[in-house]
């Protein structure tokens, strides 16, 4: 790709960067080159004449270097001319261009690699070493694409970069950095970024908390964007090897499952994502438990044979002839996935080597959704938490009911019957009590009583039962913690305005027809009583 400079340029930016002696040394790459087209520029306050050279785009890498060599990219339609060793220009000189001696190029910038005289009346003329110009042309979108090297090794954890953009974040008061080659898998597809740390050549390390994907650049959420962190800038990328494992358990696992259940049952993966807790999977059919319980099986017997996970990148004539699963079409190249015995899917995600390193698969639980049926499964390291999770709840309720870990199922449904037994005795009794109370009350004459212990349940009984006993105010009282339950009722009365009165005065909250209301309040049943007594 020949590096692209416009017809009538905007006006030139000039930063002037610093770089550390012995520049030829350490620079890498350089590759000779004729020019095909010269573009004139003066800059009239400087006095400094420049000629670019459209050249094709090599590799540069500097080594060493103790100040950046690339500035940041221009904003869209501007140019921006960088030189650097800056401190050998003196103020409004004349400097000739020397032949190129070679040039580094990012997509979409051309850098020219000069030697420069520089003259003068006075002092004497002198020369200064060579200077490196970088011209670039344009913004987000000259920046050459950030090489994935996880794409390539999954379990690579590091890796030595270089800074092609760098830009603070007013929100979150850190920055967004852009690199030429990274290992940090970006948001996508169902899998979280990886998190980790860039530390810069000084020792500034910063965090890594997101990373997004766009127009083929990935970017990377830092916590903090230092005046170190500039284009051109070496970094060392570490990703959180724990964190993206965990990941590739649970992709790698869902890759199986998924694949399981559309041989057996026809079932497309419709929804994925990789929780914090668990990894979510929706179908597009309903499947039976019995159904899942087989899959779930199926599946960990290919985590038991231990067979190969393959990446592979098929022809256009290959993809054709290849059956896979896609949840969507693809333009481009195709990354295909595949597990031999369970499935192939096309996947830009982080898997494990082979499928025995995904550990174990576990269904937690499935309900109806959309027509189909949507699952939370564990893999890996999270089965195994889930696992010893469940086996602590078992033991404690094996404690609390005297059973053995076998038995807890039959303790529980002992202590059910026996709860089921008592509440419908408590029923019969609070019907006895609420006859009673009922009977105490005068016709026409208010009837207010509490009565601890009451669920909304039984506050709505007595309250109805009062009622049937006197035209006059009913309520029914039951303290609670944080004040009073209440249910306020009158025979063919509306009783709305006066629960919203008291919802106001005690801070309650409540309501319901006009014959009857119910909610609580934060003060006291004494507190509650006095209120309803004196404004009915």
């Amino acid at each position: 790709m020949t590096a692209k400079f416009p017809g009538r340029p905007q006006r030139l930016r000039v930063r002037l960067l610093p770089l550390g002696g012995a520049v030829a040394q350490r620079l890498r790459g350089f590759k000779s080159a004729e020019p095909e087209k010269t573009v004139k520029r003066s800059s009239r306050r400087t006095g400094v004449n420049l000629q670019f050279f459209p050249v094709q785009p090599t590799s540069l890498v500097l080594k060493g270097a103790s100040s950046p060599f690339f500035v940041a990219p221009a904003r869209r339609n501007r140019c921006d001319l960088a030189v650097l060793n800056a401190q050998h220009l003196l103020r409004k000189p004349v400097c000739d261009l020397k032949a190129p001696l070679g040039l580094s190029c990012l997509a979409g910038t051309a850098a020219l690699f000069f030697s420069f005289g520089v003259k003068r009346e006075h002092p004497p003329a002198r020369h200064f070493p060579p200077l490196l110009i970088v011209l670039f042309t344009g913004g987000t979108r000259a920046m050459q694409r950030t090489e994935k090297y996880f794409e390539q090794d999954a379990f690579r954890t590091q890796c030595e970069s270089i800074i092609l953009a760098a830009e603070p974040d007013e929100k979150t008061g850190g920055g967004r950095i852009a690199l030429d080659g990274t290992v940090f898998y970006p948001e996508g597809g169902g899998q979280p970024a990886d998190r980790g740390t860039l530390t810069l050549p000084d020792g500034a390390t910063l965090n890594v908390t997101d990373v997004h994907e766009h127009d083929g650049i990935l970017w990377h959420s830092v916590d903090a964007l230092p005046g170190s962190a500039v284009p051109g800038t070496a970094v060392s990328g570490c990703i959180d090897w724990e964190w993206r494992f965990d990941k590739m358990q649970q992709h790698t696992g869902e890759h199986i499952l998924s694949g399981i259940l559309h041989q057996m049952f026809g079932a497309e993966n419709v929804g994925f994502h990789i929780g914090s807790e668990a990894v979510r999977m929706d179908t597009s059919v309903p499947i039976s438990a019995e159904g899942l319980q087989a899959a779930e099986l199926a599946a960990n017997r290919i985590v038991w044979q231990d067979v190969p996970v393959l990446v592979s990148y098929p022809t256009l004539e290959e993809l054709a002839a290849l059956v896979y699963r896609s949840k969507k079409e693809i333009e481009g190249q195709v990354r295909i996935v595949t597990i031999p015995g369970a499935d192939v899917c096309a996947c830009c995600g982080t898997h494990t080597r082979t499928t025995g390193q995904v550990g174990q698969i576990k269904i937690l639980a499935s309900e109806n959704y959309k027509g189909g049926v949507r699952l939370s499964v564990v893999c890996g390291q999270r089965a195994l938490l889930a696992a010893q999770a469940m086996r602590a709840r078992q033991a404690e309720i094996g404690a609390l009911l005297s059973a053995k870990a076998d038995q807890t199922a039959v303790a529980v449904h002992r202590v059910y019957d026996e709860y089921t037994a008592l509440k419908f005795t408590h029923f019969g009794v609070c019907s006895q009590l609420f006859d009673a109370l009922a009977q105490l009350a005068n016709p026409g004459e208010d009837a207010i009583r509490t009565v601890p212990g009451l669920d909304p349940d039984g506050l709505h009984r007595l309250a109805v039962r009062l009622t049937e006993a006197t035209t006059g105010l009913c309520a029914a009282l039951t303290p609670t913690e944080k004040g009073t339950g209440y249910c306020i009722a009158q025979a063919d009365g509306d009783v709305r305005a006066l629960t919203k009165a008291l919802n106001a005065a005690l801070n309650g909250r409540g309501g319901g027809k006009p014959g009857i209301c119910q909610g609580s309040c934060a003060a006291a049943p004494e507190q509650v009583e006095e209120f309803l007594r004196k404004t009915k």
